[in-house]
């Protein structure tokens, strides 16, 4: 036998949900390291570039703003050789005479006036620093100065070494037009790029090995209450309907939770319905059946030639036989109801009629066993729409239940009324009464109310036959029951609406149209 239990053997799944989903936010975190390293290592160069000439452009927008202010010579000084100190350029203002004639630049050095340099040297024409005293610069800046915009362009002197070049031409009121020019170099030193690189490396390094940690114990989070599931659901599939399905704070899983244990109670009470079907259907057929056999076989050895006996014999196995009809069709239309293929014939319904008809059926019960009907039935028209004849088995099953169970007195009270637009009919006895928390359970197969002793045996399926058929049809129903005192079971439908007569055949209509 292995040292490793099935649940040790299953946490290194490789086709595990854990597994899976540790692998997926791994790679997610290894694709977005790849991109920043991608980013820092490949396109720095580049955003670097872009990054010095944007500054560069503010600080000559900047540096021309102040020049356009006209401070002392030495003021404007001052802030040029801190401004290019503060960010590592270079600034010169001078005058030159040149000429564009298309792509040709002409420059006259002679005429070049160097009216403030920000240093000791300054640039020649590739924009490195030189000690000859006279700025030199490439035909490009003096093409776009030519524009009269201020500009920016990069100056490349090898393919190691370039520069950020900005330039503008000012209008100075007293010597006329001024060259500005700024520039900045691009090139980054080794040791700055060895040591950004370095610390790329490192920075990812680090990433990676806490995004395993991490995704581990993300994927550990995830995947646990499911794994807890697929154990709880064998133990489910075995049987057991006491478990209990347990979530991990997310939503998501909370609700499946919800949702299983609400399955394994339905489930648990279906089986246990199952269960008591079984029992009682086979105990209700059981007896039945004995007294057929006991009977048939009475006539066949004792009274079969005695003819009262044996038509006394054969009535009981009839009544028997019957009896075993009965519950068969109750079965029959319990499964119709339930599974939703009952089909019904809605119609006009006089509720209060039909309640008489039905009540006449149990007129043997006041002749032969002295029971007392009491009848309140309203006079009015009481029309409902619905299917007559599951309505009369509703009203047939609720009396009969009430004769079962009423009290010593014999007497059942039945009611149909008009109330608020709807029709209400109600049954009651003066039997032992309901408990509370039995109530909602009545409605169920073969139940059998712990206050109640049943004066006659029927199927037990009779109420959950009504239940069906009132849902159906969309009614009300309900039990309000006083323990020692009885119970009363009732329904309530719709009155029908009579549509209103066409206006032209309102007396009222009639009459105007006379006068007119």
């Amino acid at each position: 036998m292995s040292c490793f239990d099935e649940n040790e053997i299953r946490r290194f799944n490789l086709h595990g949900i854990r597994f899976k989903t540790w692998l997926y936010f791994f790679f997610m975190t290894v694709a977005i390291i790849a991109v920043l390293l991608v980013m820092q290592v490949s396109f720095f160069a580049v955003y670097y570039r872009n990054t010095k000439s944007d500054e560069l452009k503010r600080i000559g927008d900047g540096l021309i703003e102040e020049y356009s202010r006209q401070p002392s010579k030495k003021e404007f000084s001052e802030f040029v050789y801190q401004t290019s100190f503060a960010y590592g350029m270079t600034a010169s203002f001078f005058q030159i005479d040149y000429t564009v004639d298309g792509n040709t630049v002409t420059v006259d050095n002679d005429t070049f006036v160097n009216l403030l340099t920000s240093a000791n040297f300054v640039g020649d024409q590739t924009g490195e620093a030189s000690a000859e005293g006279v700025i030199s610069i490439g035909a490009e800046y003096f093409r776009r100065l030519d524009g009269g915009e201020p500009f920016v362009y990069i100056s490349s002197v090898s393919k190691n070494k370039s520069f950020a070049v900005y330039g503008a031409k000012l209008k100075d009121p007293v010597v006329g037009d001024v060259c500005m020019y700024l520039s900045t170099p691009l090139t980054l030193s080794k040791f700055m790029i060895t040591t950004m690189r370095g610390q790329a490396y490192l920075s990812c390094l680090l990433c990676l090995v806490l995004s395993l940690v991490l995704s581990w114990f993300i994927s550990e989070r995830i995947a646990r209450p499911v794994k807890d599931f697929s154990f709880t659901a064998r133990k489910l599939a075995k049987g057991d309907y006491s478990v209990k399905f347990e979530g991990n704070g997310l939503s998501e899983i909370e609700d499946l939770a919800d949702t299983l244990n609400y399955a394994t109670e339905e489930m648990g009470k279906t089986e246990q319905l199952r269960r008591d079907l079984l029992a009682n259907v086979s105990h209700d057929l059981r007896t039945p059946l004995t007294m057929v056999k006991a009977y048939a076989e009475m006539i066949r050895d004792i009274s079969g030639g005695d003819e009262k006996k044996r038509l006394s014999h054969s009535q009981t196995i009839i009544d028997e036989a019957d009896r075993l009809t009965n519950l068969v069709n109750d079965i029959q239309n319990l499964s119709k109801l339930q599974a939703g293929t009952e089909t019904v014939e809605m119609r006009d319904v006089d509720l209060g009629s039909l309640t008489n008809t039905v009540l006449e059926r149990f007129d043997i019960y006041s002749s032969k066993e002295n029971y007392v009907f009491r009848k309140e039935i309203d006079a009015d028209c009481l029309i409902i729409i619905g299917d007559e004849a599951k309505i009369e088995q509703v009203l047939y099953n609720l009396i009969g239940n009430a004769i079962n169970y009423t009290g010593e007195d014999k007497t059942v009270t039945v009611y149909v009324k008009s109330r608020d637009n709807k029709v209400f009919f109600g049954v009651r006895d003066t039997g032992k009464g309901i408990a509370p928390e039995e109530i909602d359970s009545v409605w169920e197969r073969y139940y059998r109310a712990s206050q109640s002793k049943r004066k006659s045996v029927g199927t037990g399926l009779g109420l959950s036959i009504v239940k069906n058929i009132l849902q159906l049809h969309g009614a009300e129903y309900g039990i309000r029951s006083t323990v020692g005192e009885g119970s009363l079971f009732w329904f309530s439908m719709p009155v029908k609406q009579e549509s209103p007569a066409p206006a032209e055949e309102l007396p009222e209509r009639k009459r105007r149209r006379r006068r007119k």
